[in-house]
């Protein structure tokens, strides 16, 4: 039997060895795993040399300032925010499922496009009804464009007129109403007109790389980094908070095969944050495709070994964030830890520097915590 990483996913027959390319079994551990199936499967979790949820309680967010989109926050915001649109939604998706929650969320986006919004709809092949997603959407007056099938386009990112959103929420009905998820929203202009230049970017082209890396700049409220811009600025939050790091996240694929790697270099700045006497949280997703196919169970082990505070979610829940806050800066990000979602993947990570916003966030991992384990 095929396992799933959403219980009651409805799965679709696939010969995946087929396309995965590969001539030896797995582990599923190592694996990059692209299932046309109605779930939030976007581990990403190759190594380097290896071929590569149920409650939704949370307010709509305000448009137009920073904002924590825990859970259900995202799709109140969304239907809030795409009726006012006057000039542009723009959105790259790494899934277009259909459902009854995006079903909403995609006649938002044809009467935005039937009043004159610009509409530009970026998406990965990832999701089996894609396609035709696209083609709807194109009959009803906006842009479409399927990325190339040799990159994996990872973002869950929303430019509408002058806001980005961004973070973990699949366009699926379990990313929008049943998994724990969180996203982040600005109205920064120079982080909004980053992610637009960045979208532009890669409507052109969809293989296209930042040419020029951002730094860490702890002196911005907000920060955008872009696909393996990511490290940076997970690593520089970890290494000069001086209070406390929470993280709570799907996947942290570790493998210690390969030392100093992107994921490697994470888990060691958490045990020199855990060094240095600061409060450190790690709550990492224990759902069902995760558990059964061993995906955090080395970090964890890790992680406890070294005497970080390490929890396992309620397997029962799916949580699909990939959130870090570290003393007052909160990163919402569409990354796991593994190589794929550090390394290869097109995805952004959203960096909200302002007490509010890491307060938010810490609500949202201190709910996750109580009901986890240190099993």
């Amino acid at each position: 039997m095929r396992r799933t990483c959403s219980p009651g996913a409805r799965a679709r027959p696939r010969l995946l060895l087929a396309r995965l390319g590969l001539a030896a079994a797995l582990p599923l551990a190592a694996c990059h795993r692209k299932l046309p199936q109605k779930v939030d499967d976007d581990v990403g979790i190759t190594q380097p040399g290896l071929d590569g949820a149920d409650s939704a309680d949370g307010g709509a967010a305000e448009v137009g300032g920073p904002a924590v989109l825990a859970e259900g926050a995202l799709l109140s915001s969304l239907l809030t925010a795409l009726p006012r649109a006057e000039r542009r939604v723009w959105t790259a998706q790494y899934t277009l499922w259909d459902g009854n929650l995006t079903g909403q969320v995609y006649s938002a986006l044809e009467a935005a496009a039937a009043r004159g919004v610009e509409v530009r709809v970026l998406a990965d092949e990832e999701a089996e009804d894609t396609p035709a997603r696209l083609a709807a959407l194109s009959a009803a007056g906006a842009q479409t464009r399927l990325d190339d099938p040799g990159t994996t386009t990872h973002h869950k990112l929303w430019i509408i007129d002058d806001q980005l959103i961004t973070g973990s929420h699949n366009l699926s009905d379990s990313g929008l109403g049943r998994n724990a998820e969180l996203s982040a929203a600005t109205s920064a202009a120079e982080v909004v007109e980053a992610a637009a230049a960045r979208f532009d970017a890669l409507w052109a082209d969809p293989a296209a790389r930042p040419t020029a890396a951002a730094q860490p700049d702890a002196g911005r409220p907000a920060q955008l980094y872009i696909d393996d811009e990511a490290l940076g600025g997970l690593l520089h939050c970890v290494d000069t908070a001086v209070q406390r790091v929470d993280l709570a996240i799907y996947a942290v694929a570790w493998d210690d095969r390969y030392p100093g790697s992107g994921v490697d270099l994470l888990l060691g700045a958490l045990e020199r944050a855990q060094g240095r006497g600061l409060a450190v949280r790690v709550l990492l997703d224990d759902s069902e495709w995760v558990r059964d196919n061993d995906i955090n169970d080395a970090a964890f082990a890790r992680l406890v070994a070294a005497g970080v505070p390490t929890r396992r979610a309620d397997p029962e829940a799916l949580v699909h964030a990939k959130v870090l806050i570290c003393d007052d800066t909160l990163l919402a990000s569409d990354a796991n830890w593994s190589y794929s979602g550090l390394d290869l993947y097109h995805g952004a990570t959203l960096a909200l520097r302002d007490a509010e916003s890491a307060a938010a966030g810490r609500a949202f991992v201190d709910g996750l915590w109580a009901a986890g384990s240190a099993r």
